[in-house]
């Protein structure tokens, strides 16, 4: 992350997850990687399902259900050459296929299976954390932020010099094209990052009353 972050020249956003795509999306060709994605984590999880074909990203992926992949597989043992049906076509295409093996199970159904089969959990759990990933993640919300980054404060310093790095980096390819008034250095960055939406931080997007946009 912190070589990420001056390479891209921005903070990862919402919008601009480079971070899922480099360090958790990227893989090698013709293989299936299996996820714990479930439907219950979040709305935007909902709507895939328990077998899927990425072209290059989740939002590019075509999902299917085990029922169908069971069919599809029951009839290529006995065609031959093997047809090509939307699910063989696209895995063809893209080589790239998810399995989300325990996508329909519940959250008691993960705590029972775990409870009943003694397994050790992160022990973040037992800290009133309910999902264990990125400290700061851009899918957090704000209060979530604060919370990971006020329990591990060693990481918002890395953030920052993270930052500064960029900062540097942007004046570098730049020149004198790159200025900025509210990106004086890593900790307006920071701060810009950390707070979009929750406060008014200088350079960022509000609404007044009149439903114009002003800057701040």
């Amino acid at each position: 992350m912190w070589n990420l972050i001056p390479t891209k020249g921005a903070p990862p956003t919402r919008l601009l997850r480079y971070c899922c795509s480099t360090l958790k999306e990227t893989g090698t060709p013709n293989r299936i990687a299996a996820l714990g994605v479930r439907a219950s984590e979040s709305a935007k999880r909902q709507g895939r399902d328990v077998f899927g074909v990425r072209g290059g990203s989740y939002r590019q992926a075509i999902f299917f259900s085990l029922d169908h992949t069971e069919e599809v597989h029951r009839e290529a043992k006995e065609r031959d050459p093997v047809w090509d049906c939307t699910l063989i076509k696209v895995m063809r295409e893209h080589g790239d296929t998810v399995v989300n093996p325990i996508y329909e199970w519940t959250d008691s159904d993960i705590w029972e299976y775990i409870n009943e089969n003694h397994i050790k959990t992160n022990p973040l759990y037992e800290c009133g954390y309910h999902r264990v990933g990125c400290i700061a993640c851009p899918l957090a919300t704000y209060k979530q932020k604060m919370k990971e980054l006020s329990d591990y404060p060693k990481y918002k310093d890395a953030y920052i010099r993270a930052f500064d790095r960029m900062l540097v980096e942007l004046k570098k390819k730049k020149g004198d094209d790159f200025k900025t008034e509210y990106w004086t250095d890593g900790e307006a960055v920071f701060n810009w990052w950390i707070e979009e939406g929750k406060r008014n931080v200088k350079g960022q997007l509000s609404f007044d009353f009149e439903g114009k946009i002003k800057e701040d």
